[in-house]
């Protein structure tokens, strides 16, 4: 899928702790990468993904006495604002290529879905961990930090644009400490009726589409997962 992230998978060897992965794109044009996946949908939920699959087994020989690794990755609490449209629901189109068009294309909510597609995989990856005398050899988590000053915006540009961003930015900074410690609750769509349904399509479409990019795919869910679905 990307060569840039097998070639960081490949640079991490054990031991190590803790693994953020926090790449992340705000597109606010349609525009496809060279792998033909809009470019929100590939940074932030193939491309993650990916990682996560390629660094699991290196976590897993990370496993000790004294510390469980953790991947964790940096979502957004705009998985709880997407809104999918009819599509999404249709058992007969590919969750994700429905979304991988520019018919009604919008920054916002493509960001949104992205960010859910991303919790149902990090979802489906923490139900799938293998399990070694009730405990896990490695916790996969999601955080939804909310807004943040960072680079995501950095396609939104313009005089009046950076004035707004530069006063967020304030606004923000002002208040990081009391904002640090609020929880996210997860939308109806990942606990309602039929979310596990959906979450096993996301899941399947990302992965078939994993596979045909990267054939190892495959192989590493065989090999990290307990109850992989292939």
């Amino acid at each position: 899928m990307s060569l840039l992230v097998q070639m960081i998978s490949g640079k991490i060897n054990p031991p190590k702790d803790i693994d953020v992965l926090n790449a992340g794109i705000s597109a606010t044009s349609f525009e496809k990468s060279q792998y033909g996946w809009e470019r929100t949908l590939h940074v932030n939920l193939l491309s993650t993904v990916l990682l996560v699959l390629m660094l699991l087994p290196k976590r897993q020989q990370s496993k000790s006495t004294a510390f469980t690794p953790v991947l964790e990755i940096v979502n957004s609490a705009r998985h709880i604002l997407a809104r999918p449209h009819s599509a999404f629901f249709d058992e007969q189109i590919d969750p994700l290529e429905s979304y991988n068009t520019s018919q009604d294309f919008g920054g916002f909510d493509q960001y949104s879905i992205s960010k859910l597609y991303l919790m149902y995989a990090m979802q489906e990856l923490a139900a799938k961990l293998p399990v070694k005398d009730g405990k896990h050899d490695v916790h996969i988590v999601a955080v939804c930090p909310g807004a943040a000053v960072s680079d995501l915006a950095r396609e939104m540009s313009g005089p009046v644009l950076d004035i707004v961003k530069w006063a967020i930015g304030i606004a923000l900074g002002k208040q990081a400490i009391d904002v640090s410690g609020r929880t996210t609750s997860r939308t109806a769509l990942l606990i309602g009726p039929g979310g596990a349904k959906l979450q096993a399509r996301v899941w399947d479409s990302i992965i078939s589409t994993l596979s045909k990019h990267v054939p190892e795919v495959k192989n590493l869910v065989v090999q990290s997962l307990s109850q992989a679905n292939l």
